[in-house]
């Protein structure tokens, strides 16, 4: 990552989908690619409630040191937590349509057909990494609230995420938090870029 940041001639969004461990070392020991960096989206945290225990997200709590480390490095950061991924939802009309989209459309229709993150019958599929790219992409789609975001990280309740959402605690915003989703915009766009891979 160093490397590439580095040689990049434009500023880079980094996209992290996964525990924070790898971004917090790269901060840490190669500082200087912080000017090169534009803003970190993390999928990662939760303000309702957690899929760990009762409030910790995976992704957090797999390393909430390298996430606090990552949240207060002075770069710009946006995440995606269960608050908006949870409803950022596929259903079965959508995942059959999405099945009729040529070979990519066949091979996603497969994969969903077996992914565990929701219920294809049901509530639908959740589909919570896209949404950083989703941001990226087509960042009308969410709703966003700037405000201070700190993790636990220790004891029953390290890995939770705390959002001062009503500024009770600090003026200071060191996040740009998700807080909702046009679920029907979210749907017609994972429809739309699957339909230009046929």
């Amino acid at each position: 990552m160093k490397e590439m940041i580095l040689a990049s001639e434009k500023k880079v969004t980094l996209v992290t989908i996964g525990p924070l461990t790898n971004a917090a070392l790269l901060l840490s020991m190669y500082p200087e690619v912080k000017d090169k960096i534009e803003e970190i989206v993390i999928m990662g945290g939760s303000t309702i409630g957690g899929n760990t225990n009762t409030a910790a997200e995976f992704n957090i709590k797999v390393d909430p040191h390298a996430a606090q480390m990552v949240i207060n490095s002075g770069l710009p950061i946006t995440i995606f937590g269960l608050r908006v991924t949870t409803r950022a939802l596929l259903s079965k009309t959508d995942i059959e349509e999405i099945s009729e989209l040529g070979g990519a459309g066949e091979m996603l229709y497969s994969l969903f057909s077996h992914y565990r993150g929701g219920d294809i019958y049901g509530t639908g599929l959740m589909m919570h990494d896209i949404c950083t790219i989703g941001y990226l992409l087509e960042p009308e789609i969410f709703d966003y609230q700037k405000t201070h975001l700190e993790v636990a990280l220790d004891g029953p309740a390290a890995g939770t995420t705390v959002a001062d959402l009503y500024s009770r605690y600090t003026e200071e915003k060191n996040v740009k938090l998700a807080v909702d989703i046009d679920q029907q915009k979210f749907k017609d766009w994972v429809i739309e870029e699957i339909s230009k891979l046929k």
